[in-house]
């Protein structure tokens, strides 16, 4: 039989894990990558939610990573199959039709690109670290 004690702790330890959740959803840790305060984020959370929360960042900052890559091989393969010299209209014929156009010409201009990526890859609402989602153990 658990005591009236125990099992107000671990009502505790529920609200408390339910609360840092609800302001600690995968936006939230995008959000402070966006502004370039994650480590700041990060650290403020409790010991266990800053496993998943520095995992969230990393696969935001890696996907972030491959779409500028990807970007900035598609702008080379453009710059370079067009002759010296090269007009934006050449320029412009040759992205018409890719999906990527939006970021070429910020780039022919000499724009970087990370920074609207980043604004790019908000996750979905609602992503929670779902390990302590329904957390029950007695903490005393």
């Amino acid at each position: 039989m658990k005591s009236g004690k125990g099992h107000a702790t671990r009502n505790v330890r529920t609200i408390i894990v339910m609360e840092v959740e609800e302001s600690s959803d995968a936006r939230a840790v995008w959000e402070a990558l966006v502004a370039g305060k994650e480590e700041d984020f990060i650290s403020g959370l409790p010991d266990e939610f800053q496993g998943w929360a520095r995992g969230v960042a990393e696969r935001i900052a890696g996907d972030v990573m491959d779409q500028e890559a990807a970007l900035e091989q598609e702008f080379w393969s453009v710059t370079n199959s067009l002759s010296p010299g090269f007009s934006r209209k050449d320029f412009a014929m040759k992205v018409a039709q890719s999906p990527n156009k939006w970021a070429l010409f910020p780039m022919l201009d000499g724009q970087v690109m990370r920074p609207e990526l980043l604004k790019r890859a908000r996750p979905e609402a609602n992503l929670f670290p779902s390990n302590l989602r329904c957390q029950s153990e007695d903490v005393a």
